[in-house]
């Protein structure tokens, strides 16, 4: 987190001293197709299958704004517009959802019963502040021309975990 704000600082001093103008991107919790094991939605369904029960390292009130990654990746390119010069841009869904929502779907599809949270703890053993208890700050995504193709509403994220659930036994499952 912290090299990433100072990348951010040392490219809006470049632009302050040398006219190098730039457009950061930053991205809500993402989820489709070619999600790897490092993608926080599949860490979450790759560890509750292979323990039998849901744990989520956070709190149930945590929330989290899904966007496609189409979506992503056509606003990505969207945003190489001028009107988007010298500013940061946060690419994220339109629907928050909290973390204990998508965790109960979560638990009805694989059939647990049993949702645990875990506190984050950092180095010094104390639990961590950063817990996201609110929605990011407006987005490029519905205010500023950029039209989400994929909407998350509860039946697009349901078929988007019972997806993400298939690949991780190996079997084949259409969205249509």
């Amino acid at each position: 987190r912290c090299s990433k704000q100072a990348a951010e600082n040392y490219i809006e001093e470049f632009y302050k001293k040398f006219k190098l103008n730039y457009t950061i991107l930053r991205y809500g919790s993402l989820y489709g197709p070619g999600a790897g094991i490092n993608n926080g939605l599949s860490k979450i369904i790759s560890n509750s299958i292979k323990n039998k029960k849901i744990i989520y390292e956070g709190g149930p009130n945590t929330i989290r704004e899904y966007i496609h990654v189409n979506d992503a990746a056509k606003s990505s390119v969207d945003v190489l517009n001028k009107k988007f010069a010298n500013k940061s841009i946060i690419l994220k869904g339109e629907h928050p959802i909290h973390m204990k929502d998508l965790l109960k779907t979560i638990s009805e599809i694989l059939g647990y019963k049993k949702i645990i949270f875990k506190k984050i703890k950092n180095e010094n053993n104390k639990t961590k502040i950063g817990d996201v208890n609110k929605p990011a700050p407006a987005s490029a995504i519905g205010i500023m021309g950029i039209t989400p193709k994929y909407k998350i509403m509860a039946i697009t994220l349901k078929k988007v975990l019972i997806k993400t659930i298939f690949m991780f036994f190996g079997l084949r499952f259409s969205l249509k």
